[in-house]
């Protein structure tokens, strides 16, 4: 009689996280009923892809977190941080809550062990306000709101078994042009957002810790001259992160992009973090994206030795059809993602200092499933 207990409450535990995982409404229109569970999440990332370039979001059944429903997910998650010896990370753009909602099976399986969080942050009137769009109706949420929906992504990605990277970004602060972009306003206020993060990222149990989404390539890519960007680059960071070591325990990553040339990032000092990372957005033939990918990997190593630290992509984004005619508006060079995963990974294998390879992304900007750089990645991640 016990045996046959068990099995139904199994059953019942199964037939729950079904539903839970597809009975909920998707967008007005629902999932077509007559798809089985695969055909679903093939159905619903199909959509999801679509919504960021056509700007029509889609309701994927998630509900903004109260301070309650955050509170009893804290204490039913294990906050202890956890480090790979690798890591095999993904900055998801565009889709970064329903990724987890839905797709971390498949990131497991995929060998990815760190999620990398994001706070979509934006310049209004000269202060910082995080971007998070309601959703289940057109509307945008509140400061507290938003906030919460970030901390509930870090805390899924805790329950999910990742280790857990945070990062503010500002998408739409890159080349807004030097009068809309004063870094001695800014620094202040990007300061106070930093370390009010960093608070939360050691209550939350988050591993790695990027301040800012490349702070340099703000500056370069909004007129700053690069002696410029070196000055106010070293002199925030030196500021900055040993104010953030007095609240935050984990490892602090700086995060860069590609400033033109590789070798422009050798101007940067990394000495006072964990870790460093560079990336990039590629589009092009397979040869161009490893000719990059050896210049930035001979870089990073030599920037790795002399400040003593280990490197890791941070990005690699292989731009997508769509990219292509959203950035340059006509058809470009769109190389297949099998193709343009080898020729990088092939030139990042030669580092003798790299401990890790961040993709972007899985079902958002440069998603790489249903493609054949899936398999690709996981033989790199599993080896």
């Amino acid at each position: 009689m016990k045996k046959k207990t068990t099995i139904t409450v199994l059953i019942i535990v199964i037939l729950g996280f079904i539903f839970f995982l597809f009975g909920k409404k998707l967008d007005p229109r629902g999932v077509p009923q007559n798809l089985n569970q695969e055909e679903k999440k093939d159905w619903l990332a199909e959509k999801l892809y679509e919504s960021m370039y056509t700007r029509k979001p889609i309701d994927i059944g998630y509900e903004e977190p109260s301070q309650e429903d955050i509170q009893s997910k804290k204490q039913k998650t294990d906050l202890t941080k956890k480090y790979p010896s690798k890591i095999n990370a993904l900055f998801e753009l565009g889709t970064n809550t329903a990724t987890l909602f839905y797709f971390s099976d498949e990131l497991k399986d995929l060998g990815v062990n760190t999620y990398f969080v994001q706070a979509e942050t934006r310049i209004e009137n000269g202060e910082l306000k995080i971007f998070q769009p309601c959703y289940s109706k057109k509307c945008i949420l509140s400061q507290e709101e938003a906030e919460r929906v970030v901390i509930d992504r870090m805390l899924m990605a805790k329950q999910e078994g990742f280790s857990v990277g945070f990062v503010p970004d500002l998408p739409d602060a890159f080349e807004v042009g030097r009068e809309n972009y004063n870094i001695d306003e800014l620094n202040p206020r990007f300061k106070e957002m930093i370390l009010k993060w960093a608070e939360i990222a050691e209550e939350y149990g988050v591993e790695y810790f990027v301040p800012i989404n490349e702070y340099e390539t703000l500056l370069y890519t909004n007129g700053y001259t690069i002696e410029k960007v070196y000055q106010y680059t070293n002199n925030f960071y030196d500021d900055l992160i040993p104010k953030i070591r007095k609240i935050y325990n984990g490892k602090i990553i700086i995060k860069s992009g590609a400033l033109d040339s590789w070798s422009n990032q050798k101007g940067i000092s990394r000495k006072k973090a964990d870790l460093f990372g560079l990336g990039n957005w590629h589009a092009g033939t397979a040869d161009e994206i490893k000719e990059s990918t050896q210049k930035m990997v001979e870089v990073a190593d030599e920037i790795s030795v002399r400040d003593n630290l280990p490197w890791l992509v941070t990005e690699y984004y292989v731009a997508t059809q769509e990219d292509v005619e959203e950035s340059f508006g006509q058809e470009g060079i769109v190389l297949p993602m099998k193709e343009a995963y080898e020729a990088g990974l092939s030139e990042l294998k030669k580092s003798e200092e790299n401990i890790g390879f961040t993709f972007t992304g899985y079902i958002g900007r440069g998603k790489i499933r249903g493609t054949e750089a899936v398999s690709v990645l996981k033989n790199y991640f599993n080896k």
